[in-house]
């Protein structure tokens, strides 16, 4: 499953906007709170006030964390927008996105 995410994740990077990123990640719950925690306790600080999204944009962060996840637990592909606040984390799903933005995948 999750080599399926990650090659979805793939072709959908020529339609992110700028500074928008993606990354994989437990479904909705108490499996994503923690992940998020994990990956920003592992991912590298940047500057000076890190954000949230430093840490889910890095992809070794992403990888490591994952890699420590039950096979159990379903994973999906998360769309973040360069246009939100860098204290708070809104995601959506890339079908989403794409009605938001205007983009066909077709």
């Amino acid at each position: 499953m999750l080599k399926d995410l990650v090659e979805e994740e793939l072709k959908f990077q020529p339609f992110l906007l700028a500074g928008d990123y993606t990354f994989i990640g437990p479904e909705e719950g108490n499996a994503f709170t923690e992940f998020v925690k994990a990956v920003d306790r592992i991912a590298p600080a940047k500057g000076w006030f890190p954000s949230i999204h430093h840490s889910l944009a890095n992809r070794e962060a992403i990888n490591k964390v994952l890699s420590m996840l039950p096979a159990s637990i379903p994973l999906r592909i998360y769309v973040i927008s360069a246009r939100q606040s860098k204290d708070h984390l809104l995601h959506g799903t890339i079908e989403d996105y794409c009605r938001i933005n205007n983009i066909s995948l077709q």
